[in-house]
């Protein structure tokens, strides 16, 4: 696995066998005091929606391509949790907002969304399950 080590300022990367416990690169940073809104505003645009039994890999896939942003999953604890992405997923019609979309159909799958920063700065959307 490829580890970071940072000395006196400067980063360093290292690949060392990975063991149970130990530290990876993050898969995004968790943004220090910024707001959703503020990382990806496109999350909190208003369209009217309804879905009606889309498996939920193609609702995702949808919206991921509305909001012009990068959905990483987290494929191991998908696969550890069982959680299927080609369950069907539905919405009621009505008007809202896409970071309620997505936290309402990722809840039917037993997963969640956080909104993190990549190395560059630059917002991604991070799913994995609800469960830890």
């Amino acid at each position: 696995m490829l580890v970071p080590l940072v000395n006196a300022g400067n980063v360093e990367l290292r690949l060392v066998a990975a063991k149970e416990g130990a530290e990876a690169w993050p898969i995004g940073w968790v943004p220090d005091g910024k707001k959703d809104r503020d990382m990806l505003p496109a999350l909190f645009e208003f369209l009217n929606v309804e879905i009606v039994d889309v498996p939920a890999a193609e609702a995702i896939t949808a919206i991921q391509s509305r909001l012009k942003a990068p959905f990483l999953f987290d494929h191991n604890n998908l696969v550890r949790h069982r959680i299927d992405l080609t369950k069907p997923v539905k919405l009621p019609a009505g008007k809202t907002y896409y970071r309620r979309i997505i936290d309402r159909l990722l809840f039917q799958v037993g997963l969640k969304a956080e909104i993190r920063l990549d190395d560059a700065g630059q917002p991604l959307v991070w799913i994995t399950t609800v469960k830890k």
